[in-house]
């Protein structure tokens, strides 16, 4: 049939966005002017116009106004000192904070003053009963400890510095926290933000660990100077949880920043607390930073001016004792439809002590098999940087989990291709064939590969193992319309290729050479490559979309029938009410990876986990 370029051109992008990316979700960050704190008291106990009741009530009966912080912080804590009561703690801390909050921007030394101090009076209620009055103490040495390390952060203060702040109070002595090492470095990041300056949109769920502490995001470009020596850093850079304290035990103000995946409690004089960590506002961060739909749409439609952004991507820096858990996304996507998954997570104490998360971004519109031989470079270059003796275990237990042509590009990981790949396609040796040396090289790595033995399990979700019908429709060719691929990939309309081809390899080869051609019914790339061996033999899971219909024979995701998503021998098959194009984001489908990486580690999840 022939197709008009006008309405290829119209129709084209409408309809395969319309199928293979579903709605879009807003999801990010704001950055406010003015902090919101985890508890409900917060959002009176900051309004700069007046103080909580509690407060106000003190006050009163002291005679004070507040109007002169520094008069009043003293006043009542010469009260404290005769054995004032919690509510006096109360009132000297929060206007304290409330002085430091107000001259953040005018003056940094004042600043400091108030917030050092406000941190030092709220310290004590740590330890107190659980009581409103304590709960409003906790914010304020939350609060207070997050804008103290944020505002020093902005001084560029190197390690061992310190600064000589004068509170109305006492004189403190200010610096970072001396033997600090890699992420917990203040200097390592570009910025530091308090997680209470930061609203977070389009989750629904946020994790926050309940603790003590100011949550922070720590962020650090992917600078192409930096990226030379971290070379599996996204291009975006990372956003890394922590959480600031304060230690007085050297007898000035140390400030400590905490690696909250690793850490979960902090001592504090004395006293052992749970650790606060905000978890989804780092994931917010770096998905705010990362190329959204419109890199998908380009890496489909113009797959060689995306193919710059291709790459396998840690989210945080390398940490040697966590198991890599590896997400391949699928058909114009990128990595932030994985945002759900990676919430989820980051939440889970467990996963989160466990494993470290990969992302990698693909062109989509670049042939699957081309697709699956850069991410298998990638993964070997990976390997090789970190566990260059394989010495490691925990790369030994790599977990992959593919979503829709991200479950095709994965079983290229766990195969073997080969002659007998080969065979199917040709009728020569390769050494035999006349064809530029460029040419030749990209068949050996596209068919001549040996299985990962580092995967030792694979999620599937949504495989087109065995295509789609909406690739052989009219959407599917209208698609292949559109995809421009470069001059750099193989000329596979070269009559010498086509000379060297069985009858399926030019049934193969004279079509589109597109992703989207791939992913035909019953395409002879897709189940050449099922009928290839699995030497390591990985463990299996399917997890599979019917939009909340019945499920089983005769289903579908609404883009991939059962009878495709389906692999007999797999350890689980697992049925999630959601489409193709809403899998990754449904929760079920997250809860799901989570039980299968508890079985992982031998565990299992705990029943009342969500």
């Amino acid at each position: 049939m022939k197709r008009s370029p006008i309405l290829s051109a119209v129709l084209g992008p409408l309809a395969v966005a319309m199928l293979f990316t579903g709605c879009a979700v807003q999801r990010g960050i704001e950055v406010l002017k003015e902090p919101v704190a985890r508890s409900s008291g917060l959002a009176v106990l900051f309004d700069r116009g007046r103080f909580s009741p509690s407060t106000n009530d003190v006050l009163r009966r002291e005679g004070l106004s507040g109007e002169d912080p520094d008069a009043t912080i003293r006043a009542l804590n010469d009260k404290l000192r005769g054995g004032g009561q919690l509510d006096v703690r109360l009132a000297a801390a929060e206007v304290s904070i409330g002085a430091g909050l107000r001259d953040d921007e005018k003056e940094i030394s004042r600043a400091f003053g108030y917030l050092l101090t406000a941190v030092e009076l709220s310290e004590p209620g740590l330890a107190l009963p659980d009581s409103d009055l304590k709960t409003k103490l906790e914010d304020i040495f939350d609060l207070g400890s997050g804008e103290i390390a944020a505002l020093l952060h902005r001084q560029g203060l190197a390690d061992g510095q310190r600064l000589e702040i004068a509170g109305p109070l006492r004189t403190y002595l200010l610096k970072w926290k001396s033997g600090s090492t890699g992420i917990k470095r203040a200097d390592y990041y570009d910025t530091l933000t308090p997680t209470s300056r930061m609203k977070v949109r389009g989750y629904e769920t946020v994790n926050v660990r309940p603790g003590v502490g100011g949550c922070m995001v720590g962020y650090r470009d992917g600078t192409e100077e930096r990226r030379i020596k971290e070379p599996f850093m996204p291009l975006t850079g990372y956003a890394v949880p922590l959480t600031a304290t304060l230690d007085w035990s050297g007898g000035g103000a140390e400030v400590v920043l905490h690696d909250v995946l690793e850490e979960e409690k902090v001592t504090l004089a004395g006293k052992i607390y749970p650790l606060a960590a905000d978890f989804t506002a780092a994931v917010a961060t770096a998905s705010a930073a990362t190329p959204g739909g419109d890199v998908g749409w380009l890496g489909l439609i113009r797959p060689g001016q995306a193919s710059a952004k291709q790459g396998l991507y840690l989210l945080e820096p390398w940490r040697p004792d966590r198991i890599p858990l590896i997400l391949v996304h699928g058909l114009m996507s990128s990595p932030r439809t994985w945002e759900t998954v990676i919430n989820a997570c980051y939440g889970d104490p467990v996963i989160r002590k466990n494993y470290q998360i990969l992302v990698f971004f693909y062109p989509t519109g670049f042939p699957i098999a081309e697709n699956a031989a850069t991410l298998r470079e990638r993964l070997k270059a990976f390997q090789e940087l970190y566990d260059p003796q394989r010495s490691n275990t925990k790369m030994r237990e790599t977990v992959m989990v593919g979503h829709s042509m991200g479950c095709n590009l994965t079983n290229f990981q766990i195969r073997d291709g080969g002659d007998s790949l080969w065979s199917q396609f040709f009728n020569k040796p390769i050494s035999d064939m006349d064809l530029p040396p460029a040419e030749k090289a990209e068949l050996q790595r596209r068919i001549y590969f040996k299985a990962n033995p580092d995967i030792s399990r694979v999620i599937f979700i949504c495989g087109p193992h065995r295509g789609s019908p909406i690739a052989n429709g009219w959407i599917g060719m209208l698609a292949i319309d559109l995809i421009r691929l470069p001059l750099t990939t193989i000329n596979y309309a070269s009559n010498n290729i086509l000379s060297f081809t069985t009858g399926l390899g030019h049934s193969v080869i004279s079509e589109s050479h597109s992703s989207i051609a791939n992913l035909d019914v019953n395409s002879p790339v897709l189940v050449s490559i099922l009928k290839q061996p699995m030497p390591e033999k990985p463990v299996i899971h399917s997890i599979i979309g019917d939009r909340g219909k019945a499920s089983g024979v005769g289903s579908s995701d609404g883009v991939v029938p059962y009878w495709s998503s389906h692999l007999d021998g797999v350890k689980s098959e697992y049925w999630i009410p959601a489409s193709h194009t809403t899998a990754t984001r449904n929760p079920q489908n997250a809860r799901e990876i989570r039980r299968i990486l508890y079985e992982h580690l031998g565990n299992k999840l705990p029943a009342a986990s969500h």
